[in-house]
């Protein structure tokens, strides 16, 4: 018995010896493409960049996917607007396609409950040995290796990566005309921030000749970049704009906190109610939406503003706008400009678990493709333009296509590229619908220029080479950012792996205390309720709704 007992054991080891000597010798690990040597059938659910409707047939980068690849690919579209219903209802009645490409929902709470605790999702770990150019990446950056990583011991997606160093997740602008034509220099703390305000709202500005119409600041309380975050950051927080921050100490320590429980935030509340109260702050900034915010910065109006970039909203605007450097205070010396956190989304592909081991690690295979420096620089500009028929496709450098992409535009110095002006508003709008779904893992909103000059020296006559060559230039508001911001960036917290029960004592205090602080945090700051005689009660409710239980989940988590 025991001797056919160790024979039916040979044979299973066997078996599966054979079964993974099949699978390595099917996969390609000697270069990026293609990803198999034999064609195996695999369906990508893509979540695009935009709503709308897209012909994922003649979407140039997953035609070039399928092309080097070597996957017998069916694409599935999941619109964007639909994707955070449609893809919990595929997870529960176990209709997911393999994998799911470009889904910005599925963030850690997300890997944990459709990961760790359902099994519905391929720990891709497991799958690292099909992944050179990931695995390397992780072995060289500990801090996203670390944020990977769930309860369990493993991790169920690939991310956006934040760490690179052309990255700004917060984005305020002071008009420099301004500055000049009142007498001004940057300012550097909260009481010169004052001052200029205040210069802004008493002299001619904008130089129309009235001195009436200028808005000092104007911002949307709950659309675009947070407002209330530059105030917060001057006082020794990190934030984006979230309650829960990390507050750095003079020595450079840093520690988690609920930013409404902490003493500072009074001060934030007592400062911003005195730009309130004298005039310096748009009277609709909590109502009005960032449309209207853009459409005050193209009227020559507003001073201090946060859009996503001065030029989007008005061309003519450019060279007017700087980037402003971050603030210090009484209580904080160090500015502190929020830098994104190593990884933006953790989940941004992710491989069904129902899938069969080559399956699984072809899929990984084809993710690992994102972390590599040549389909970074494919992805971000795309083709080049070429008249007549497009060359082949190749596994490496500039890749073409007929008719639109790509170029260098000798006359302005800077990227450029030839669309479809007839279907299309912008070139973003083409590049991102037909060039690209551009959702996607590794490098994405977030640059990276050191693969840019990496791969623009290798191929100098790229568009991006001619990049390189022409020293970088990019939007001059990412100059004067690389000059009053980024000596002073700090890692935002990133979102944690919880345990479930701990997610979800954490949410349910957060969510409470969250939407009180919303209203309660306005009606402080337009006077409507007093600081002196109602704050005090107001940290008496946060206690009540639990913000120290709060603090115990979240510092068992922070390291």
């Amino acid at each position: 018995m025991k001797k056919m007992m160790a024979l039916i054991l040979a044979l299973i080891l066997c078996l599966s010896s054979v079964s993974a000597l099949a699978l390595e010798s099917n996969i390609n690990l000697d270069s990026t493409w293609p990803v198999v040597k034999e064609k195996i059938p695999v369906t990508i659910g893509v979540v695009p960049q935009n709503n709308g409707e897209y012909d994922l047939d003649n979407v140039w980068t997953l035609q070039y996917f399928e092309e080097m690849s070597n996957l017998d690919i069916t694409w599935q579209h999941i619109e964007r607007a639909s994707a955070p219903e449609k893809i919990p209802l595929m997870l529960a009645g176990d209709t997911m396609p393999d994998a799911i490409l470009g889904y910005s929902k599925m963030n850690h709470a997300a890997l944990v409950q459709y990961g760790v605790d359902e099994g519905m999702l391929y720990p891709i770990d497991t799958l690292l040995d099909y992944m050179p150019n990931f695995k390397a990446m992780l072995d060289a950056k500990p801090a996203v290796k670390a944020s990977l990583y769930a309860s369990d011991g493993h991790f169920y997606g690939l991310p956006v990566m934040a760490d690179g160093s052309d990255s700004y997740i917060l984005r305020f602008f002071i008009n420099s005309d301004w500055l000049k034509n009142v007498g001004k220099e940057m300012p550097t703390t909260l009481d010169e921030f004052y001052d200029v305000l205040v210069a802004f709202r008493d002299q001619d500005a904008n130089g129309n000749g009235d001195p009436s119409d200028e808005i000092p600041v104007s911002a949307a309380w709950n659309e675009g970049y947070s407002l209330r975050a530059w105030i917060l950051n001057s006082l020794g927080f990190c934030t984006t704009g979230n309650n829960t921050a990390y507050y750095y100490k003079e020595d450079g320590s840093y520690e988690a906190a609920y930013i409404p429980y902490r003493s500072e935030y009074k001060e934030y509340l007592t400062y911003m109610n005195k730009l309130w109260n004298e005039g310096l702050l748009d009277l609709d900034m909590f109502t009005q939406t960032q449309a209207q915010v853009d459409a005050k910065l193209t009227d020559k109006r507003s001073g201090f503003t946060t859009v996503s970039a001065p030029q989007a909203v008005d061309p003519t605007s450019e060279f007017s706008w700087e980037a402003a450097k971050p603030l210090t205070s009484a209580l904080n010396a160090t500015p502190i400009q929020p830098k994104s956190a190593p990884i933006g989304n953790p989940g941004y592909f992710f491989i069904n678990s129902n899938c069969d081991e080559e399956t699984a690690a072809a899929l990984a295979n084809f993710g690992d493709a994102f972390f590599t420096v040549d389909l970074y620089n494919i992805l971000q500009v795309g083709p080049e333009y070429v008249e007549g028929e497009a060359p082949a496709m190749t596994a490496e450098g500039p890749q073409y296509m007929s008719g639109y992409g790509a170029f260098w535009n000798e006359e302005t110095k800077a990227r450029d590229w030839v669309f479809d002006t007839a279907n299309y508003a912008s070139a973003w709008a083409f590049r991102t619908t037909v060039i690209s779904t551009w959702a996607h893992p590794g490098y994405n909103g977030n640059g990276n220029d050191e693969w840019i000059i990496e791969w623009g020296t290798k191929y100098p006559e790229s568009t991006q080479g001619k990049f390189v060559a022409n020293g970088m230039k990019h939007d001059t508001w990412r100059i004067s950012a690389n000059k009053w911001q980024t000596p002073y960036a700090k890692f935002v917290m990133p979102s944690l792996f919880y345990t479930a029960e701990d997610q979800a004592t954490a949410n349910e205090i957060a969510t409470m205390m969250n939407d009180y602080v919303a209203g309660m945090e306005a009606k402080f700051i337009t006077g409507e309720l007093s600081i002196e005689a109602d704050y005090d009660n107001f940290v008496k409710t946060l206690e009540e709704y639990g913000v120290n239980g709060y603090m115990d989940i979240l510092n068992k988590y922070v390291k």
